[in-house]
């Protein structure tokens, strides 16, 4: 049997190579790669304006702790920077898992003495207030799209990835006709594909499916900058600035109330469509969610004691004139 020439061989291993990055860079979403890609050309940077090169894995644990300890003291980036720093490194070179000790250590302490901080829930009948002053101004389908996510719990990258067939009314054919509540299913999130949540309430499954009536492919054909900038324009008018709210806040807020209403824990962490099995974070966050609302946000106080006292609703009815009656106070 005669052997292939060694320049055929070079070849097939060279396109052996590029399909092992492919393939390996796929096991992490885009934007994961696009963060690890963008904070790698920083490391990278840093690496250049280096007087000397890391000639072994020691060397380059020592370098990249400098680096660490370098974005600690100036606060470049936060956490989140370190952490895609070290990810990237480890993404990129597999074999380095496990042998940046000191790299590791470093980022550790970064994370203890730089904890991070919890975005403030926002409760139901602020995120209505914030979606009726959207429809006010001519943005209804933001409105709406502020309370899909605050009951639905969605995050901002899922509510801009909604599509017409991902919403499925109780009476549509393919849930049986058997189903006392609509569907919204999440085809991508951040922790799993082909997911879906119960839209169960009747006033905002009526909206969903007003919605889903019209032309447009996507049910918020919206990019994630122009929704954030939305629900900040209406904080702003609502006089909520100075309460740090962003969308993940109508996420948290949905999972703060169904804590305090004593949701069992494993439903909330089914609704909202966290990993099963690392319970103990999202738990931390609920327990300090709670105080939360009364530290940072006065006004959500008075906001939830109309939520419990039952006094907010949301008529389906009135969806052509702002979503119609919202007695919030």
């Amino acid at each position: 049997m005669s052997k292939r020439p060694s320049t055929q061989l070079t070849d097939l291993r060279g396109l052996s190579s590029l399909a092992v990055a492919d393939l390996a860079a796929s096991a992490t979403r885009a934007s994961t790669n696009r963060s690890y890609a963008a904070a790698s050309a920083r490391f990278h940077a840093w690496l250049d304006r280096q007087p000397f090169r890391a000639r072994s894995v020691v060397e380059l644990d020592g370098l990249l702790a400098a680096y660490l300890t370098e974005l600690f003291n100036t606060q470049r980036g936060g956490v989140s920077l370190a952490k895609h720093t070290f990810f990237a490194l480890l993404a990129m070179a597999p074999h380095l898992h496990m042998r940046l000790h000191l790299s590791f250590r470093c980022l550790r302490a970064y994370i203890r003495l730089r904890p991070s901080v919890s975005w403030p829930p926002m409760p139901w009948p602020v995120a209505l207030a914030a979606a009726a002053y959207l429809a006010s101004i001519g943005r209804l389908r933001e409105g709406v799209a502020v309370v899909v996510s605050a009951h639905c719990w969605l995050r901002v990258g899922e509510v801009v990835g909604l599509r017409r067939e991902n919403f499925a009314a109780s009476t549509d054919v393919r849930l049986g006709n058997v189903l006392p509540f609509s569907v919204l299913s999440v085809h991508d999130t951040k922790t799993r594909r082909f997911d879906s949540v119960e839209v169960t309430r009747r006033d905002v499954g009526a909206l969903l499916r007003w919605i889903q009536a019209g032309q447009a492919e996507r049910l918020f054909p919206f990019t994630i900058s122009h929704l954030e900038g939305s629900l900040r324009d209406a904080c702003a008018a609502l006089g909520l600035t100075h309460c740090g709210y962003v969308w993940h806040s109508l996420r948290h807020g949905g999972a703060t109330d169904a804590c305090l209403a004593h949701m069992p824990f494993h439903d909330i962490m089914l609704r909202g469509r966290y990993v099963i099995g690392t319970a103990a974070g999202p738990e931390k966050n609920f327990q300090k969610s709670v105080p939360a609302v009364f530290v940072r946000s006065p006004h959500a106080v008075a906001f939830s004691i109309a939520h419990r006292s039952n006094d907010c609703c949301l008529e389906s009815d009135g969806i052509d004139s702002h979503f119609g009656k919202l007695p919030l106070f």
